[in-house]
């Protein structure tokens, strides 16, 4: 009660050509302006970020405070319905403004290419 969260939601470009990586790099900066410099509030940041863990764009975003929930094992969502890699994502913002208690991948092929990102957390405050 009393308390704002920002939820963000994007979806990162998705080709691989010359000027795709720069593409999502520069979509973080994007976020961080539009959201982030002023926030004081916890945050979300859920999408198809087009980028694997261990990328630019997602070491970007860990520097710029996101916070990846690690649950100490690959969490493949795309290519269903056998899956290979992960691109969609639920972050958080600051790390110490949630108790994540569960963040898993929903088996669900049929609805779409990517499987769902659940992430199940509550603020700290």
């Amino acid at each position: 009660p009393g308390r704002a969260v920002r939820f963000v939601n994007t979806h990162f470009d998705w080709t691989d050509s010359i000027g795709s990586e720069e593409s999502r790099r520069a979509s973080v900066t994007v976020i961080e302006r539009a959201f982030c410099d002023e926030l004081g509030a916890p945050a979300l940041l859920a999408g198809d970020l087009n980028a694997t863990p261990d990328s630019a764009p997602l070491r970007d975003l860990r520097e710029a405070g996101w916070h990846l929930p690690d649950v100490g094992q690959p969490m493949a969502t795309h290519g269903a319905p056998d899956p290979t890699q992960q691109i969609d994502y639920v972050l958080v913002r600051p790390r110490e403004a949630w108790r994540v208690a569960d963040v898993r991948v929903l088996d669900e092929p049929e609805a779409s290419a990517h499987y769902p990102v659940v992430l199940t957390a509550r603020p700290s405050w």
